[in-house]
């Protein structure tokens, strides 16, 4: 019950009217989508102006709900803060240990304007060792953090009429950096549904002659998400198309990644080392956030320009936090023991926040693969319609915000400061006991009897559970591409990486790994024991006498037995389900198992128990909330023409028309003419859109 969660007579009589202060906005009233164009006050005969460039700047509403929250706990007010943007862990030893020699040795004057010359080249050094970046040092300009390090890209880079590329979700500064600079910001929203991450599609589609500047942010604040390789060649290949545009890459949180994540910079792809700005800093990955650190690092020119902004600024950066910058630098990659200490302890609570979060109905949440940042999509407990008791109305995000500090004592911030009106940030930088705590009291207050009239969708009864209708006749392995790829290897093993692989690489050239979707033959298939630890252990495949393929871990190789419908792969299964084993997203190679499951038994009785499995560890409703996931699924189908796919997952996910409006395109691609008719049984908006028209001119019949 609601009444569960702490209510002080302090928040209850203040926390509704301070936030309202903060944000500027009557509890009452929408959002005023228009601010002055100066700020006058007279005294006496004196006028007071503020700059109309600076009056009309939106504060930020992290730092804002930061300091909220932090104000209510001074007096005393029980309030759990995720609104936060900076690790909770303290600094490493060593890094203050330097820092107290610098005190100690007298290192407290002021240094070189772009920073000491022994930073800059432990800096050229970790961008050379991990990046596989070479700057000379004059090529490296230290600054009081990255933020400062990205207003003056910004300012060395763009002119006025100059156009600043923003894939949205952003971090809040972005748009307003921009502006400040006399740049325009051009926002490129990105939607749970493509994981929050900029298609090159968008991109290309939203270049102009005036287009000078793409900020990319990797792993991302606010969604967390990371640029895999392949989506930033692609990136890449269209920004050297264009002969002005160059990359501000801001890698703040490159450290903090969640296997099998990795961090690319951009920089290091063929030619764009002397397009692209790259900036980082301290505060993430060595937790030094007050120590007011950072850098960027690009082409001389740029260089030099950010750094004669910064000397008519400014000036250089702490003599004592460079001294303490060189200790970190030097613990070793990526930050050596102490930074991955700190990252396990963030998988964990990682981990705890996405299971808890998925236990509320209504939250659609990515699973995060980087940063310490959830950012769930909300919008089911907010519109015009929907209420709050003993609340009121909840019309939007800022307002549901507001709700959870009142009534859950919970601090988190709204998604229109990133973009994302329909989301809401939190972060996981907080004790396991906090974040338990904070999720618990989300549950009660977010409980689905506590609104009225909103979209939530319950969960389902699995004891009444009736499976789709077009189950029997749909194959959704097929949409998941396995059985093309049946019989294409000669033999498979199970083994360890270190001790077996070896034996393997004397008789074969080549040595590739392979995603989880890859299969094997099923008549190679062999169950083995599930490994309890060694995720050394893996799947290795033989593809004929020159050719080796890796399938890291046992989930993903349990696909092709699946998709085989091999009954010792469901016992298998089970197993696996029941103990959440196996290394990789759990969730998310059950849930591709199960479905291949699904669709290869053929007894009836079989199918009902395998769908009650799937809910009983609520993967089903993984299977909604992981929208992104959910969709990908249905392009690949309407791409391969598979109508009986396209209907079961529909199905499965309860997708309106409007939905899936979008699958078009794929479709109209590959001339699949009946899973156009398909799509146009629902309502069609009034412009299809100029990329189905595009790809369909290929194949004049799916001209309807």
């Amino acid at each position: 019950m609601l009444a569960a969660i702490p209510q002080t007579p302090l928040l209850q009589a203040s926390g509704s009217a301070d936030l309202n202060r903060a944000l500027n906005r009557p509890h009452s009233q929408k959002r005023q989508g228009v601010r002055p164009s100066h700020t006058a006050m007279a005294h006496g005969s004196f006028s007071v102006e503020v700059n109309p460039a600076v009056a009309n700047l939106k504060p930020s509403k992290t730092m804002v709900l930061s300091d909220l929250a932090r104000s209510l706990q001074e007096k005393g007010v029980d309030v759990i803060s995720l609104a936060a943007g900076e690790p909770d862990f303290d600094t490493p030893d060593v890094v203050i240990e330097a820092g107290i020699e610098a005190l100690r040795q007298g290192i407290t004057h002021y240094t070189a304007n772009v920073g000491t010359a022994a930073l800059r080249a432990a800096i050229c050094k970790k961008l050379e060792s991990e990046n596989g970046l070479h700057y000379a040092t004059n090529e490296v300009v230290v600054s009081n953090g990255a933020k400062q390090s990205v207003w003056q890209g910004l300012l060395a880079t763009c002119s006025p009429g100059d156009e600043v590329l923003v894939p949205a979700p952003y971090w809040t500064s972005y748009p307003e950096m921009t502006r400040l600079a006399g740049a325009t910001p051009v926002v490129l929203n990105c939607p749970q549904s493509q994981d929050f991450m900029l298609t090159p599609q968008q991109l290309e589609a939203a270049l102009t002659h005036s287009s000078r500047l793409l900020i990319l942010c990797s792993p991302s604040n606010p969604s967390g998400m990371v640029y895999p390789r392949n989506i930033l060649e692609q990136l890449a290949g269209i920004v050297k198309q264009h002969p002005r545009l160059m990359v501000l890459s801001d890698e703040i949180y490159e450290h903090i990644l969640y296997p099998p994540a990795e961090h690319v910079s951009i920089a290091s792809l063929p030619g764009m080392w002397e397009r692209t700005l790259v900036v980082n800093g301290f505060s993430k990955a060595f937790a030094m956030t007050g120590w007011r650190l950072g850098y960027m690092a690009g082409p001389k020119p740029y260089a030099a320009a950010a750094a004669t902004i910064q000397s008519q600024s400014t000036s250089g950066a702490s003599s004592i936090a460079q001294h303490a910058g060189v200790a970190a630098l030097n613990m070793g990659n990526g930050g050596g023991p102490a930074v991955e200490k700190m990252v396990q302890s963030f998988r964990k609570r990682r981990d705890l926040v996405v299971r808890e979060l998925r236990q509320i109905q209504g939250v659609q949440l990515v699973e995060p693969t980087g940063a310490f940042y959830a950012l769930p999509d909300m919008s089911s407990f907010c519109g015009p319609q929907v209420t709050a008791k003993d609340f009121g109305p909840i019309p939007d995000t800022d307002t549901l915000c507001r709700y959870l500090l009142e009534k859950a004592n919970v601090a988190t911030v709204p998604g229109d400061a990133f973009g994302v009106p329909d989301c809401i940030r939190l972060s996981y930088a907080a004790s396991l006991s906090l974040l338990q705590q904070a999720c618990s009291r989300m549950q009660t207050a977010l409980a689905p009897e506590r609104f009225e009239g909103s979209s939530i969708q319950p969960f389902e009864d699995t004891d009444n559970l009736e499976q789709p209708a077009s189950l029997e006749s749909s194959k959704p392995a097929d949409c998941l591409g396995l059985r093309a790829s049946w019989g294409q290897f000669h033999s498979l093993a199970f083994g360890s990486y270190a001790h077996d692989l070896p034996v393997f690489q004397q008789t074969v050239q080549t040595l590739t790994e392979s995603p989880a979707v890859t299969t094997a033959s099923p008549k190679h298939f062999r169950m083995v024991e599930l490994p309890q630890q060694d995720e050394d252990l893996g799947w290795i495949v033989s593809q004929g006498p020159s050719q080796l393929l890796l399938i890291p871990g046992v989930q993903a190789a349990s696909i092709t037995a699946a998709a085989a419908g091999d009954a010792q792969a469901l016992a298998y299964l089970r197993f696996a389900a029941q103990h959440h084993a196996g290394p990789g997203n759990a969730y998310v190679s059950q849930l591709d198992t199960i479905c291949c499951l699904a669709s290869s038994v053929s007894n009836r009785q079989e199918q009902h128990d395998i769908w009650k499995l799937l809910d009983k560890h609520k993967l089903r409703t993984v299977f909604n909330a992981r929208r992104g996931f959910t969709v990908k699924l249905l392009q690949r189908a309407a791409y391969q023409g598979r109508l009986a796919a396209l209907q079961w997952l529909r199905a499965l996910c309860h997708r309106t028309w409007e939905d899936d409006t979008h699958l078009m395109p794929y479709a109209a691609g590959q001339g699949h003419l009946h899973i156009m008719k398909y799509l146009q049984k629902g309502p069609q908006p009034a412009d299809l859109g100029m990329e189905t028209l595009k790809r369909a001119a290929r194949h004049p019949e799916c001209f309807l």
